[in-house]
């Protein structure tokens, strides 16, 4: 590689005289320019050159690199620097980046004609390359890409530019960037990097420039795009992403005790606990920390806590209005109080912080923490909301809205802002193949953002001819490790294999990024632009996008669509079906740990409840019907009229004429009083031979003690019979007087054993 002005430049540092202090001669000779004639410049420069050649010889070498020839410009680019020095008392070797700030802002503020903007230009450049001075988007009017251009060579920077360009189109961004804005940040890497060639560019450097706060607002999509294009030519370990390298809050800490904030940031550089979890624990802890600084300022560490701050800190919860000791007062509404699961939060983390603090012997233990913040039984009863499932109505519109989505349907939200990752940079296949696994497959968002290229396989049914393979074969879906359990996997509905595998073949090839939750380097299956779905891309950008091509609300009776409503309503669906999945299949395919965790996903229908109601059949079940004869000849003789039998009950061996029967309490013991009619008699043979004989069947309700004489055999019977032994028949006398025996009657075998 031939080497550059920039190169060339960097041999010659050895030979200068670098020392930071000034000699004599040269504090003598630095006198002369106190004053302002222009005319008696250039003769100022001669008689100086001689004393000071130490600190303009390097001056005037950079004045050569970076182009300046007009005498006129150089005399005042190196009077500039010889009245700095004479003002600072010492050479620009020693120069920090604090001082050439205050110098360069000073000479923006001052508005002094001889320090034009191109004047100024030569000053910046002397100063990054004598002084290491690179932080250029504090200067204002200093356009990085000519001396980029100067000091690497305007081949080599067009190079770099139109490789990335090329790698940016060919990740998925197509024109959709700023050539103006590329070449000016890539101007500003190559400055820093002091290379133009890429492959000593390093993922340190553009994360450092990325979290400076008074970097230009396009500069930080820049450098994001950047990123994108050299982790695609897989120069970089991993791509700049907004979630992970969003500058943090600073003014976090306002309003709480430093003694008390010392220990949170303790406690969060400690903790092993997720890195989501444990910032949302330490700003909770923040928000104690403003409590203490408010109700009790003398209480600055954990170690003063006692059970009654504890107490009183519960009882603060419990009453707590949402945004309340926030750091935000914008968020503070005293008319709505916090949630159950927001008190729950709360109440948890500093458990847990005071458990933690005990447990790595940080402080003396003064209580328990398990019993001291022990959440309310009405807290936890009012956080155990039922799964909010959808209506059917509303879920059969949303899943006709997925399997008709089109590109046509994404146009209107082209312009949309809202949205963390606009929905128009995404290929209709992509959301396809996104829409299927949300609307089949169950998934938690974070599982289906961390899906990995391959994850689906198809299962050929043993037995199965080659015709009929590839109809009746099974998609099963890898779901990597989640929050609750390891890798496992489920069987899912072909359309969702077939719209990943459709967008597999159009993903762009990426280097692989690493899976904080394994430690893994694996090919997401949700990349574009070499970065991965947004967290609330679901939620904020498809879902939207579904509701109005089905025509509904964002939120319905239960509250907001959100991605896991989905995952209650498929759980539900599949527990109410025809053929429902056991409680333990929908566990292992839901991947939860216990049983108990899938019982609050899944909901009966009032459907399924009703069936199973009417399948119970509690009515019937107390009810048994008996066989009953109606001779029409004694009715239409009016022989009935004049007392004579005409309704006959059958016993099973005999005959009841009583017309009450189903009131007598003896029906299930019959003690064979008067109104009896044994079979096998000439009066029951005749009734029998009639011809004009009409059987029909009537239901007799039963009591407890008649149904656990069906139900549980001769027992039963028996204790029934003591109980009837003194119980007057129908014709009168009780079944002691009658000395009648054994008359059980089992009504479920009676004719045929109808019941």
């Amino acid at each position: 590689m031939t080497a550059t002005r920039y190169d060339l430049f960097q041999q010659k540092l050895p030979d200068y005289a670098r020392e930071a202090g000034l000699t004599p001669d040269e504090v003598e000779a630095l006198a002369q320019f106190p004053g302002e004639n222009a005319r008696t410049r250039h003769q100022r420069l001669r008689k100086a050159e001689q004393h000071l050649k130490r600190l303009l010889q390097p001056l005037t070498d950079v004045l050569d690199i970076v182009g300046a020839k007009q005498s006129q410009i150089r005399n005042n680019v190196l009077e500039a620097f010889l009245r700095e020095i004479a003002c600072r008392q010492r050479s620009y070797w020693a120069w920090t980046h604090a001082d050439w700030n205050d110098w360069l802002r000073r000479l923006e503020i001052g508005n002094i004609p001889n320090y034009a903007q191109e004047v100024r230009y030569y000053i910046v450049s002397a100063a990054y390359l004598l002084g290491g001075y690179d932080r250029f988007w504090e200067v204002r009017y200093f356009k990085v890409r000519f001396l980029s251009e100067r000091l690497f060579g305007t081949q080599a920077v067009m190079e770099v530019f139109a490789g990335v360009t090329e790698n940016l189109i060919r990740i998925g961004y197509g024109n959709r960037f700023n050539a103006k804005n590329i070449r000016t940040t890539l101007s500003l890497l190559i400055l820093l990097h002091r290379s133009a060639d890429v492959q000593t560019f390093h993922v340190e450097k553009l994360e450092t420039l990325y979290r400076e706060t008074d970097l230009p607002a396009y500069m930080h999509r820049t450098v994001e795009r950047i990123s994108h294009a050299l982790f695609g030519m897989g120069l970089l370990s991993h791509p700049i992403t907004s979630e992970s390298l969003t500058p943090r809050i600073t003014t976090a800490l306002t309003g709480v005790p430093p003694a008390w904030a010392d220990w949170c940031q303790r406690w969060r550089e400690t903790s092993p606990c997720a890195t989501g979890t444990r910032y949302r624990r330490y700003y909770t802890l923040l928000q104690v920390g403003r409590w203490l600084a408010q109700t009790h300022p003398e209480i600055i560490s954990p170690e003063q806590w006692t059970r009654e701050i504890a107490a009183e800190f519960i009882a603060t919860v419990d009453r707590m209005h949402k945004g309340q000791y926030a750091l935000n007062e914008r968020h503070y509404d005293p008319a709505t109080p916090l949630s159950a699961n927001a008190k729950k939060n709360i109440i948890a983390t500093i458990s847990v912080f005071f458990q933690d603090c005990h447990e790595w012997e940080w402080m003396k233990r003064r209580f328990d923490p398990r019993r001291s913040f022990r959440v309310a039984s009405h807290i936890i009863a009012a956080s155990k909301t039922p799964p909010r499932v959808m209506a059917d109505d509303v879920w059969a519109k949303l899943m006709w809205a997925g399997l008709n989505l089109t590109e046509a349907d994404i146009e209107p939200y082209n312009l949309t802002r809202d949205s963390l990752t606009p929905v128009h940079i995404y290929p209709v296949e992509m959301l396809q193949a996104l829409v299927m696994i949300w609307l089949f497959a169950g998934l938690r968002s974070d599982e289906i953002r961390r899906l990995r290229v391959g994850c689906v396989r198809w299962q050929r049914p043993v037995g199965a001819s080659s015709d009929q393979e590839k109809s009746q074969a099974v998609c099963l879906l890898e779901v990597p490790a989640h929050k609750t359990g390891p890798a496992f996997t489920k069987p899912v509905d072909g359309l969702v294999g077939k719209a990943i595998q459709c967008w597999e073949q159009l993903r762009p090839e990426l280097p692989p990024m690493v899976d904080h939750k394994t430690g893994e380097r694996v090919h997401y299956l949700f990349v574009y632009r070499a970065k991965r779905m947004g967290r609330d891309y679901i939620n904020k950008v498809l879902i939207p996008i579904l509701c109005r091509k089905a025509g509904i609300p964002l939120e319905e009776a239960r509250g907001r669509i959100t991605s896991h409503r989905a995952r209650s309503t498929i759980a539900t669906q599949l527990f109410n079906a025809k053929d429902p999945m056991s409680l333990f299949e929908l566990q292992s395919w839901l991947g939860h740990r216990s049983p108990q965790a899938t019982q609050r996903y899944i909901q009966l229908t009032p459907a399924h409840l009703t069936q199973a109601y009417t399948n119970a059949d509690y009515f019937k079940r107390n009810l048994r019907r008996i066989e009953v004869l109606i001779d029409q000849e004694a009715i239409l003789s009016g022989a009935a009229a004049a007392g004579a039998a005409w309704k006959f009950y059958d016993l099973g061996h005999g005959y009841c004429t009583y017309d009450f029967f189903d009131q007598c309490p003896h029906r299930m013991a019959c003690a064979k009083c008067d109104f009896y009619r044994p079979k096998g008699t000439s009066q029951a043979q005749l009734l029998e031979a009639k011809a004009n004989l009409q059987r029909m069947l009537q239901e007799i309700p039963l009591t407890d003690d008649e149904c656990a004489a069906v139900e549980d055999g001769l027992q039963a019977v028996e204790r029934l019979m003591q109980k009837l032994a003194d119980i007057p028949t129908p014709s009168g006398q009780t079944p002691r007087q009658l000395h009648s025996g054994t008359g059980f009657i089992p009504l479920d075998a009676v004719r045929g054993g109808k019941a």
